[in-house]
């Protein structure tokens, strides 16, 4: 996957959490931030080098997303979305008697009406769950916060 980035300093994540402030290019920029909550409680971006990339298309609120914040060693990634395109591309790979001959779609409703990240359709029906997981600690514990899922009764079949 071949991404062009542009670094920015992150100033603050908005009351939406879908919003933060980052300065670019010597100007404060509203940027996309691509995660199901807030940032803060995970990780400190507050005046750190972030990475984005540009938005495409038009009629967009913003201009950029929020991608990832540089580290000294490395970068750790803040668009979680990638975690779910990555995973598709991996699951296209795989072979074998539940995937062989399997189609796999996103964000699908099943007929119990749970939508899941992943519906893989084939022998069997797969149900997959994708998380990232944003941590500068060696460990990081998931879920961090508590929540609950629905249990599917299995067939008969």
């Amino acid at each position: 996957m071949n991404i062009e980035l542009e670094s920015g300093i992150f100033i603050e994540e908005c009351k939406s959490r879908f919003l933060c402030k980052v300065f670019i290019k010597e100007q404060e920029e509203l940027c996309y931030v691509s995660s199901s909550l807030k940032l803060a409680p995970f990780i400190d971006l507050r005046g750190k080098e972030v990475l984005l990339t540009k938005n495409k298309g038009t009629g967009k609120r913003t201009k950029y997303t929020l991608y990832a914040i540089k580290t000294k060693e490395s970068q750790i990634l803040l668009n979680l979305s990638f975690v779910n395109k990555l995973l598709f591309t991996e699951l296209s790979k795989l072979e074998g008697p539940y995937l062989g001959s399997s189609q796999i779609f996103s964000e699908k409703k099943t007929s119990e009406n749970l939508k899941s990240d992943f519906y893989i359709e084939g022998e069997k029906k797969i149900i997959v769950e994708a998380k990232g997981i944003i941590s500068l600690n060696e460990v990081a514990l998931f879920p961090a916060m508590k929540v609950e899922r629905k249990l599917l009764k299995k067939s008969s079949a």
